[in-house]
């Protein structure tokens, strides 16, 4: 049996497994390793954060996740010891709030959400853990308690959450409405953003209709139509959708579901951790329903193949649009010989650093640049991955086979020669070589005009 066969996460795996294993995936995405080069690096902020997730994940205080992470040891790669609850919560004070809504954004990139529709609400949480049926018991006067305002922007056709804010105690829904909107417009196109009455505003259905997105937000008082200001509201005066209205109640259920398993109370006591907690709630979320959502986005074509046990070896390049972050969870990529292939989805795919089997016709007709040098071949059989004929599917099948097969030094020379090279064939080195070349034309074209201006005088 191959090293892929023998070491890839597979089916069986337990929850936890899966959980971690994608936490260190994603967090791997947003911050270094160590914080500074003089760090102890006794152990990584990698292993930090995901311990974060999983306290949150489990409702546990600082005290009981470090009980838990002996459980799990070999999922975090410990060496020694484990980290004091202290150094958790020095973790968590010193990491700033942006840093968890910047993993927000990564984990909805998970779900490889272009274009979606959008549902914004709010709900409550408690900042006090004390049970209100004995606080009943004891018979305690009532008295109004803060709580914290947590505000959603969630993917309806995909249930994930896309972008969250935080306000504590009362604040109107419709200021909040275009804060959303544009926090969530940085992360994904919207095509529909609905809301409830709370949101009703003319402003905020203009502000929708600025950044491209048909808003859905019913009246707050339905009134007569010569009482009815505002041209879009009067414009749902005569047409609501109802249909494409009655998705936001999948908003409702995220909630719940985050209340539900999560809970609804907050155990940090300053206002900054309290919103770090809330969107470390969000980042759990997502993850959860990423690892329950996984098998429906990678297609029904990798459902065929789970009978024969190959799913969970390698996944194939999506001939529309490539999901590095998806692919990269996997032991090597696919090409499929299709005329509607991109070049850019082959070059996303390489740039996953995984090896990968690539059709000859694909691989002759394109021409790659590393560094200046270039050369006419993507894949070099049998370095970076390996190449099969693209008429012949057998040979195909028997190239699958041979990388499930490869023990663990071949394997593992091919993923190191793919990985030199992965940087250069994303697309942000892309996009930065050409900004570096319109810089440099534009600059020459200002010296050839300032030359001009001075020979003149």
């Amino acid at each position: 049996m191959g090293y892929l066969a023998t070491h890839m996460i597979q089916k069986g795996d337990s929850w936890y497994k899966k959980f971690i294993d994608t936490c260190f995936m994603e967090v791997k995405r947003v911050l270094r390793p160590y914080s500074d080069k003089f760090s102890k690096k006794t152990y990584t902020q990698h292993q930090h954060a995901v311990a974060i997730l999983l306290m949150k994940r489990e409702r546990k205080p600082y005290r009981d996740v470090v009980e838990l992470l002996k459980e799990f040891w070999a999922y975090f790669g410990f060496n020694e010891s484990i980290p004091h609850f202290t150094t958790l919560e020095k973790f968590f004070m010193r990491i700033p709030t942006y840093v968890w809504d910047f993993l927000l954004a990564k984990t909805y990139e998970l779900f490889a959400g272009t274009i979606a529709d959008v549902a914004i609400d709010s709900t409550g949480y408690r900042l006090h853990h004390a049970s209100q049926h004995y606080e009943k018991r004891i018979d305690r006067p009532f008295r109004r308690k803060r709580f914290m305002k947590h505000f959603l922007s969630v993917d309806t056709g995909r249930q994930a959450i896309i972008a969250s804010d935080d306000r504590r105690s009362y604040v109107n829904d419709t200021l909040m409405f275009k804060p959303m909107l544009k926090k969530t417009n940085e992360v994904v196109n919207i095509g529909c953003a609905a809301a409830d009455k709370g949101f009703d505003s003319e402003s905020n259905h203009k502000f929708a209709h600025k950044i491209g997105a048909d808003s859905v937000i019913p009246l707050r008082y339905r009134t007569s139509l010569s009482k009815t200001k505002g041209y879009y509201r009067r414009k749902l005066w005569h047409h609501f959708p109802k249909k494409r209205y009655n998705m936001r109640s999948i908003i409702e259920t995220i909630n719940s579901v985050e209340k539900r398993k999560f809970g609804d109370e907050l155990r940090s006591r300053l206002l900054k951790t309290q919103r770090r907690e809330m969107k470390i709630i969000d980042i759990v979320y997502n993850i959860h329903r990423y690892i329950n959502y996984a098998v429906s986005v990678l297609g029904g074509f990798l459902q065929s193949l789970e009978k024969m046990k190959l799913s969970e070896y390698f996944i194939f390049a999506p001939p529309i649009k490539n999901y590095p972050n998806l692919i990269a969870s996997f032991g090597f990529a696919v090409v499929l010989p299709a005329k509607t292939l991109r070049i850019s989805n082959i070059l996303e795919t390489m740039a996953t650093g995984l090896p990968v089997l690539m059709p000859d016709d694909e691989n002759d007709t394109k021409l790659v640049a590393f560094n200046g040098k270039v050369k006419e071949k993507i894949v070099e059989d049998g370095k970076n991955g390996l190449v099969y004929d693209h008429n012949d599917y057998k040979d195909l099948a028997e190239k699958i086979m041979l990388m499930i097969d490869a023990d663990e030094r071949t394997y593992r020379e091919m993923r190191n020669y793919a990985s030199t090279y992965a940087s250069e064939f994303s697309s942000k080195y892309t996009y930065q070589k050409i900004y570096e070349a319109i810089k440099e034309v534009y600059s020459d074209k200002i010296k050839h005009i300032q030359n001009k201006q001075y020979s003149k005088i």
